[in-house]
């Protein structure tokens, strides 16, 4: 018999991944998705992740994050389980980073998880 015992504070995803409760990829689901179902290519969690792991690697710029995910395409496909077989262009970047929403919500969230309350500056110049 195949099975697994998740630890404490795991849980498994839709895809059948276990995670840890407290982590920022867990988190990151908590987000809304502001964008219109029509054109919906990528998962909101995945692109948000290859911004993260990006920016932990110096990518400043869209056209930047676009070529870190490019570079690392087999490894964001395995980790990530994005479907498509390309990698998000520079624009799907562009306007995943201009919804100021996402910005408030990631704020308010990295604020609760460092125990400042609703508010912190993580995202602010």
């Amino acid at each position: 018999m195949d099975f697994s015992i998740l630890g404490k504070g795991q849980d498994i995803c839709i895809n059948g991944d276990s995670f840890d409760k407290s982590s920022i990829y867990d988190r990151l689901h908590k987000l809304s998705d502001l964008r219109k179902a029509r054109g919906k290519r990528y998962n909101l969690v995945a692109l948000l992740m290859i911004i993260l792991m990006a920016k932990l690697c110096g990518a400043n710029t869209p056209m930047d994050k676009a070529e870190w995910g490019e570079n690392h395409k087999e490894e964001m496909h395995k980790l990530l389980k994005i479907k498509r077989p390309d990698m998000p262009i520079h624009s799907t970047y562009r306007r995943i980073m201009a919804h100021k929403v996402y910005v408030y919500e990631i704020e308010r969230m990295v604020g609760k998880y460092n125990g400042q309350g609703e508010q912190g500056e993580f995202l602010q110049p």
